[in-house]
């Protein structure tokens, strides 16, 4: 059992046998040591944060007991740095891996969600699986549409689920679903493959 723990925010892929791991910050030695102890290789680590576009970001820090939550969308009063911001699209391009099917993509990244979904156009249309953590008001505080994001989810092709209780996909009606959530993680799969 892999006890890989993320020490800082991450949107992972699953692509061609690598674990594709994009981080807004330079890892933490404990990325290194989890690696290590878990016997894991296959990663490729991109550092930058993603967006809907190429450019840079002033990226918030949260507070120094907490070194893997930061977030273009809210400012914590615990500082910031620029970073470069590119879009999922463009970063896997770069790496070689811009055609390579994707078994699964999970996106939590501190409210720039939507920014990063607009920004993976090409990559939605080889993905196979896409699980995103969904926080409205967050969102908004970044000026970033829900409601963009979850249609562009849906002209790709995927349909949302939440885990039930006991463990498997329920289909929901999202936006009747959001409109009692704060915050929650939603999974889209593919109309035809449930």
């Amino acid at each position: 059992m892999s006890r890989l723990t993320a020490c800082v925010k991450f949107t992972t892929l699953i692509c061609a046998g690598f674990a594709i791991l994009l981080t807004q910050t330079a890892p933490a030695p404990a990325f290194d040591r989890n690696k290590a102890e878990n016997g894991i290789d296959n990663v490729i680590l991109v550092v930058a944060a993603l967006g809907a576009h190429c450019a840079t970001v002033r990226l918030n820090r949260y507070k120094t007991s907490n070194l893997g939550r930061h977030s273009a969308a809210a400012d914590f009063s615990q500082g910031s740095s620029s970073v470069p911001l590119v879009d999922l699209d463009s970063a896997l391009a770069n790496i070689g891996m811009g055609g390579m099917p994707v078994s699964v993509l999970k996106i939590d990244v501190e409210g720039f969600e939507p920014a990063v979904i607009e920004g993976a156009k090409r990559t939605l249309a080889r993905t196979r699986a896409v699980v995103v953590e969904v926080q409205p008001s967050l969102h908004g505080a970044a000026g970033l549409s829900v409601e963009d994001m979850l249609g562009h989810l849906g002209a790709a092709g995927f349909l949302p689920h939440v885990l039930s209780g006991d463990g498997t996909l329920a289909g929901v009606d999202i936006v009747e679903y959001l409109k009692q959530q704060d915050c929650c993680d939603v999974i889209w799969t593919r109309r035809d493959h449930p």
